[in-house]
């Protein structure tokens, strides 16, 4: 019973309890929507370079605009940000199950729909990483940011699944309009969140606010580190997002449900690597969990990239959802356990910036890899530089661990010894 006390200790707290199980119908919908539209693009185009360009569509707007985000989340009040973001992702999601529907949907179409999804995800990723502290404070933190990424990770084992026999049932269409759908129940949860804390706004510009965030980030070395560590791992991992419909279709020889199953492998193991995490009290030993994490990475990506076996791929992709959730969970741990509250929705925005806006530069060049020299040696160059990457950083962890210790101060250390 201690176990499962404090592996959810968290959801004490009725503010959380609200965003917690909120989100989980959404998440189910939103990678509903993920698997569906990777495979309408495939279906329509037959093109893994498109599937790379609608990538690229979806993140670059979140490069360019998420720092705004963060001024916006530092601002101004979180919870209806979240609130705004997610009716305009409700709405999105409405539009493009009507065109699929009706069979009007194009390419382009899908295109544009991607890129205002990005804009919005600019706003909302930073308000959501900086409202966590506020429905629980920092003694629970990192427990909740682990709980956001299982239920994240969860929904990514029945979503992709049931996308997949929606699919092959009455098509793509219906997957987009259930998730529009699903976006109710994460604003029921938002809308009963009470919050006593007021937003007092300082003066300054939009660009003055940013700086203060980047000479924050300059000053911490270890939020530098963490900060290039996510993203290659993000960059070099977006393979596996990008070219599933084409490792699907042409490489296992199979349909939507082989797509689904994958992606939900990939989600039972970031899933299980969550529940262990949830049941971890301090912050011990992240820095050496982030290393190891890319290093089975990279050797499972070379090992998935050559393997033409529906069973040995479902089997790798497990480890490579255990490998992508704990290394990007605690790195974001670790990052709002360094920041200051004045500054946290803009240093949570860059966190945000590198790790999503890497994706649309992972996107292009795995769909362009792709096309050029394959899928297999694809994946096997996201292996070999995924592992490069893991000892580069553990050639730096000694360090990286003395500024950690120094920057979160006396109580940091007590908690990282625990």
């Amino acid at each position: 019973m201690d176990f499962f006390k404090n592996m959810f200790r968290a959801l004490k707290h009725d503010n959380y309890r609200y965003f917690f199980f909120g989100q989980i119908v959404s998440l189910i919908g939103q990678w509903m929507q993920v698997v569906a539209q990777s495979w309408l693009i495939y279906r329509l185009t037959g093109s893994s370079l498109d599937l790379g360009i609608v990538g690229f569509c979806n993140q670059i707007p979140i490069l360019c605009l998420v720092c705004f985000g963060g001024v916006v989340a530092d601002r101004y009040d979180k919870r209806l940000i979240l609130m705004r973001t997610q009716s305009a992702c409700m709405i999105l999601a409405g539009i493009l199950a009507f065109l699929t529907l009706n069979d009007l949907i194009q390419v382009w179409h899908i295109y544009i729909l991607a890129i205002l999804l990005g804009i919005v995800g600019a706003f909302d990723a930073p308000a959501r990483q900086a409202l966590i502290v506020e429905l629980v404070g920092k003694e629970d933190l990192s427990n909740a940011i682990v709980l956001n990424s299982s239920i994240f990770n969860g929904a990514r084992l029945l979503g992709p699944a049931v996308a997949g026999m929606i699919i092959n049932w009455v098509g793509e269409g219906w997957c987009f309009a259930l998730n529009s759908c699903s976006y109710i129940a994460v604003l029921l949860g938002l809308w009963a969140i009470k919050l006593t804390n007021k937003v007092n706004p300082e003066p300054g510009t939009p660009w003055q606010r940013i700086k203060e965030g980047l000479i924050f980030i300059k000053k911490s070395f270890p939020i530098i580190v963490l900060l290039c560590v996510l993203g290659s791992m993000s960059m070099l991992c977006t393979p596996q997002m990008v070219l599933m419909p084409a490792v699907a279709k042409d490489i296992l020889h199979g349909d939507a449900s082989t797509l689904g199953y994958l992606m939900t492998m990939s989600g039972l193991g970031a899933f299980v690597g969550a529940l262990i995490l949830a049941n971890k009290k301090g912050i011990s030993n992240f820095e050496k969990l982030i290393c190891y994490c890319m290093l089975v990475a990279g050797v499972c990506f070379i090992a998935f990239g050559y393997s033409d076996s529906k069973i040995i791929s479902y089997i790798l992709m497990a480890p490579i959802g255990v490998c992508m959730m704990c290394q990007m969970a605690s790195s974001n741990t670790l990052v709002q356990s360094i920041v200051s509250d004045e500054v946290r929705g803009r240093v949570m925005s860059f966190h945000a910036m590198t790790f999503m806006g890497s994706l649309p530069i992972g996107s292009l060049l795995s769909g362009f890899l792709a096309k050029k020299i394959g899928v297999p040696l694809t994946f096997a160059i996201s292996g070999v530089l995924l592992i490069i990457s893991g000892i580069i950083f553990a050639l730096v962890m000694r360090r990286f661990r003395i500024l950690l210790n120094r920057q979160i101060g006396l109580e940091g250390r007590k908690t990282l010894l625990d």
